[in-house]
């Protein structure tokens, strides 16, 4: 199973124009373009080189700048900015856990880890922080087979936890089919302490779901399916788009259910109007799997208002063999 060559959406994305733009401080974005000044873009790049870029800026909006950065270019380019929402699976989890505040609050439950992970989580009463689904290297969640974690049983274990008391569902004798402790916390990549500074706005949570801790390594470690959307970044990236200012991702965490993933639900909402605020542009959202629905949900459900304004289409992706 590979992820499909994303290549064919890279026109759709490049052709985009200003039509659905709004105005931003320094330019008015809502004047489109006249038919003349479409014609002179003679290339894909999203970023137009100095003197096209200042033919741009002074021809249709009366602007005239000795210096042009790459941000005003992307603006006054042919691009629109882009999310990616990944499927099940394909974000990337990370765990939190309280070792001592754990083994305080539940001795039983502490005790099980230790059957199931040995001793390669919890070394002491710190806080720890481990991927979750998948790691080479990580002692807790290696896909490595060592003496301590032989079948991944310690990722398994603690897939059961849940971060709120109402999101595990009961069974028909009553009983809870999942756990919570206030000890630990799972999340997307980049909503730990450890993480956060390494998120590129979301686009690390979505790509190279084996994690080796080494970008070279991931690079080598991940192929096909693992890779996910790292293809399509690295080419976006080249065409001239910046993380945080005109593309972003959406990790989250696949467990939880859709109306109730409130951490999907936010940041799609916070990308969508900060990508529109950075560039004036409608977003295109690249969705895959799982993410189409989550996408669905937003679109049409709980952020419906902010898709009709700001969102200028939606793709769903596919995998083929």
């Amino acid at each position: 199973m590979s992820i499909f060559p994303f290549l064919f959406l890279f026109p759709l994305i490049s052709t985009l124009s200003f039509k659905d733009s709004i105005p931003i401080e320094t330019i008015n974005l809502q004047n489109t373009l006249t038919p003349n000044l479409k014609s002179i873009f003679d290339t894909n790049e999203c970023l137009p080189d100095n003197t096209l870029a200042k033919r741009i800026l002074n021809k249709d909006y009366g602007i005239t700048l000795n210096k042009i950065d790459d941000n005003l270019k992307f603006i006054i380019g042919k691009c629109n900015p882009v999310i990616f929402v990944p499927g099940i699976y394909a974000s990337k989890l990370v765990l939190t856990i309280n070792c001592g505040g754990f083994k305080k609050e539940n001795k039983d439950k502490y005790m099980e880890m230790r059957v199931f992970c040995g001793d390669a989580i919890c070394k002491s009463d710190s806080i720890e922080e481990h991927p979750l689904f998948i790691s080479l290297l990580d002692p807790a969640t290696a896909v490595l087979n060592t003496e301590t974690n032989k079948y991944s049983a310690c990722l398994g274990f603690f897939m059961q936890f849940y971060n709120k008391k109402d999101e595990c569902p009961i069974d028909d004798n009553g009983n809870h089919i999942c756990y919570y402790s206030k000890y630990i916390e799972i999340g997307p990549y980049g909503s730990s302490s450890n993480t956060v500074k390494d998120n590129k706005c979301g686009l690390n949570g979505v790509t190279n779901v084996i994690q080796t801790g080494n970008e070279v390594l991931d690079s080598v470690v991940n192929q096909g399916a693992p890779k996910v959307f790292i293809t399509m970044i690295k080419r976006l990236k080249q065409m001239g788009y910046r993380d945080g200012f005109s593309y972003a991702g959406i990790p989250y965490d696949y467990r939880r259910s859709l109306n109730k993933n409130d951490f999907a639900i936010n940041t799609f909402k916070y990308h969508v109007n900060t990508l529109f605020k950075n560039t004036g542009k409608k977003v295109v959202i690249v969705a895959h799997s799982y993410g189409t629905l989550l996408t669905l949900n937003n679109l049409i459900g709980k952020n419906k208002n902010l898709a009709n304004k700001k969102v200028y289409c939606y793709w769903s992706s596919f995998c083929w063999k």
